[in-house]
């Protein structure tokens, strides 16, 4: 905050937004992200998932999808850490709490563990366009 009222200082006294006019949903920034730990996150998806049988590898999918799309709000990449979490894709390693997995799904993806850590917060509406187009790019977790 501070960094945005001396920036808007500097640029004729703009009107700088106080944090409680600010969207929640905000874009993450691309910008000083760390690449995904790729590694750390595996061990928590099965083997049919990461292509081992001969099946698709799903978990590069899912990698190469999070590339970009990890870019999106908080919101948006903690519903695909619920969409995960509440899957058959996760092995015996699943946290027993969605608020574990969350902090270290966020960590892997090089982002700021969110605060608000419930299930509620990212849970997908289905009458809602934008819920529905997360649900289709993520549809096979």
């Amino acid at each position: 905050l501070i960094g945005r009222i001396v920036k808007a200082i500097r640029e004729n006294n703009q009107e700088v937004p106080t944090p409680a006019e600010e969207k929640t949903d905000t874009p993450l920034t691309s910008e000083g992200l760390k690449p995904i730990d790729a590694d750390r996150l595996a061990p928590y998806f099965r083997p049919g998932f990461k292509g081992m049988g001969g099946s698709i590898n799903y978990f590069q999918i899912l990698i190469d999808t999070m590339n970009t799309f990890r870019t999106e709000s908080q919101r948006n990449v903690g519903a695909v850490a619920l969409l995960i979490y509440k899957s058959d894709k996760m092995n015996n390693l699943r946290p027993d709490t969605f608020s574990k997995w969350i902090t270290i799904f966020f960590e892997c993806m090089g982002l700021e563990v969110p605060a608000d850590k419930s299930k509620n917060k990212y849970r997908l509406d289905t009458k809602k366009d934008k819920d529905m187009k997360l649900r289709t790019t993520f549809n096979y977790i």
